[in-house]
């Protein structure tokens, strides 16, 4: 018996729900029986929410664009960076070799100058050996005809 009245109350929960839920289709209102609100407003939701989606995939390729940029600068920066460090060797390089180049014209002029000396001290030897053999054969000459 029990059986028979719960077989009963689900039948008739079923018929006034499957009655509910197709009288809302049947009948459409210009409100919407659920929310209560008007198919403009609804309409104008959709649109906003699809409007919204539309900005955030904006949203996410402006972020994708602003990395690549910053990816892009930062690479820039680096390259100007390594450009402005071989500048800078380049100047060691050139104030390296003017440093070099003064101390060889330095070595220069004092070689100049001791090949100056030297050239005196060959003509003195030259001059003493021809005195010291002009001499040499007198006093040979004058051990032989004396």
């Amino acid at each position: 018996m029990e059986n028979h009245f719960w077989s009963a109350f689900l039948r008739v929960f079923l018929f006034i729900m499957v009655l509910f839920t197709s009288q809302a289709a049947i009948a459409q209102p210009a409100v919407d029986s659920i929310t209560c609100l008007p198919n403009s407003v609804l309409r104008k939701a959709a649109r906003a929410n699809e409007e919204l989606k539309i900005a955030r995939m904006e949203i996410q390729q402006y972020k994708i664009n602003t990395d690549t940029l910053m990816r892009w600068v930062a690479l820039k920066d680096s390259i100007i960076n390594k450009a402005a460090r071989m500048e800078e060797n380049r100047a060691d390089a050139i104030l390296n070799l003017n440093t070099q180049i003064s101390a060889y014209a330095y070595k220069a002029m004092v070689d100049s100058t001791r090949i100056g000396y030297l050239e005196v001290s060959v003509k003195k030897h030259k001059r003493n050996s021809w005195i010291a053999g002009g001499a040499g054969l007198v006093v040979v000459l004058l051990a032989v005809f004396r």
